[in-house]
């Protein structure tokens, strides 16, 4: 999530975020956010806005969730409403296609195989 201080558009977030290869969230993604976020971001309140575009009746909007101490919504507006000091853009990494290191772990007969290396399941310490 980024944020910024002295406020921006939903637009120039979106080119921020493309600058950086990062990926839009969806409503799914920001309403999954378990994390209290008061504690998270330092604030008593404010949106974390999905980057995803949602249209209805033909109209740029975005969906956010709102926050004030424990209590959560969600809510449904346009984008030129977004940008505000107390608002934050939820992104996310685009993934890699490249393979991870222990990507290409298995297990078999006792013997580990890590990246074409192999070992004895007692070697490993």
């Amino acid at each position: 999530m980024t944020n910024w201080p002295e406020g921006t558009d939903f637009d120039k977030a979106l080119a921020w975020a493309k600058e950086n290869d990062l990926e839009l969230t969806s409503p799914y993604h920001i309403w999954a956010i378990k994390e209290d976020l008061k504690k998270l971001l330092g604030k008593d309140n404010g949106y974390v806005i999905a980057t995803e575009e949602c249209s209805f009746e033909g109209n740029r909007q975005a969906c956010d969730v709102w926050w004030a101490d424990a209590k959560r919504e969600a809510s449904l507006y346009w984008v030129c409403l977004y940008g505000y000091s107390n608002d934050w853009f939820a992104f996310t990494r685009k993934s890699s296609s490249e393979p991870r290191p222990f990507d290409s772990l298995s297990l078999d007969g006792g013997v580990i195989e890590v990246e074409g290396r192999k070992f004895k399941l007692n070697e490993i310490k």
